[in-house]
């Protein structure tokens, strides 16, 4: 029973615990109850975790099928028709109305905020809990979405506050153009860029609206692009401090190692993995490794590699029989070569 509930929990569903209990209590009012017809369904309420923020703990009421396909339906009349892993879900949707019900700002993490919702959950669902001496226990797995992924993440987000007439698409070009004119100058630190978006959105982002809570989400956005003040100080600063930290130590900045760890650091001195096993073809390498066996250091048909290469090999066993014979002479020098040096 504890594991099944652990299990209806992750998916934002009540204990069965708790649903048994309240079937299995006494009617209050009996007849009087029958008499006033069918009681009203309450909404489906599902955890903010699964959806919007790992680390929000809270609740949300699920939107009615009529409400968010009615949204649907008249975005795509404004709009016209969108790829469906751009759609927001019902289950983001109603999360992120839900934060807006409640005066939060909009934040959603793009480690949960993904496109193919169900396909991650049902990773989640075989990731996040094992069984540790019979024990279930959570496992805690932290991915770093890359640029490409938050991309779409941002789309998503910036059609799901459209679908809630909370802003226009120009907002969010205006925001998005902001934090990739960043990216772009910034590239070697673009992890810097992402961490200040996510402090803009998850906090700072409130500020305008508190100074005019009349203001809508989207001009809030506008003014988070164009505030240069704080981009300068959670981004340009920042950068320039982890600029001349690099420069002042050799030891991070790479300056002062020998050249074989140099080499490694740059993908041009590397051997092409691929090419060992046959994935890669030719010359020249498409990601600017080298297409050199790694056993002879030169370009073979396959067999490849320090293992397999039969050049190598013979290599190795011709050595090592030349090791056989040198170790197997007698020790010392001859009695003819002792009586010449004598």
């Amino acid at each position: 029973m504890l594991l099944y509930d652990l299990c209806r929990e992750q998916c934002g569903l009540l204990l069965a615990s708790r649903t048994t209990m309240e079937a299995g209590a006494p009617a209050v009012g009996g007849a009087r109850a029958a008499q006033s017809g069918p009681q009203q369904v309450e909404p489906k309420r599902l955890k903010m975790s699964l959806f919007v923020d790992s680390v929000d703990d809270g609740s949300f009421a699920l939107l009615a099928i009529e409400d968010y396909s009615s949204r649907l339906k008249f975005f795509k009349q404004l709009y016209g028709d969108v790829p469906v892993p751009q759609i927001p879900t019902r289950e983001e949707l109603s999360a992120l109305q839900s934060r807006l019900l409640e005066d939060e700002s909009p934040f959603v993490n793009f480690r949960v905020w993904t496109p193919g919702q169900r396909k991650r959950l049902r990773e989640e669902k075989t990731k996040r809990w094992t069984l540790d001496d019979g024990v279930p226990t959570k496992v805690i797995s932290a991915s770093t979405p890359s640029l490409a992924q938050r991309r779409e993440s941002f789309v998503i987000f910036k059609h799901a506050m459209v679908m809630l007439e909370q802003s226009s698409f120009a907002d969010f070009e205006r925001y998005k153009s902001a934090v990739e004119g960043l990216t772009e100058t910034f590239g070697d630190y673009w992890s810097v860029v992402v961490e200040a978006n996510e402090v803009m959105r998850s906090s700072h982002i409130g500020s305008y609206k508190d100074a005019n809570p009349q203001l809508p989400w989207g001009e809030c956005f506008v003014l988070a692009a164009d505030d240069a003040g704080f981009w300068r100080c959670h981004v340009d600063h920042k950068v320039m401090r982890l600029h001349f930290t690099d420069t002042e130590d050799p030891q991070k900045s790479g300056k002062g190692r020998g050249p074989r760890q140099r080499a490694s650091k740059d993908v041009s001195q590397q051997f092409c993995y691929a090419y060992q096993d046959g994935r890669h073809t030719g010359d020249k390498c498409k990601d600017g490794r080298i297409h050199l066996c790694q056993g002879c250091n030169g370009r073979r048909d396959l067999p490849r590699g320090r293992n397999l290469c039969p050049k190598a090999a013979a290599a190795k066993a011709s050595a090592a029989s030349k090791g056989e014979l040198a170790g197997s002479k007698p020790e010392g020098a001859s009695p003819e070569n002792r009586a010449r040096r004598a």
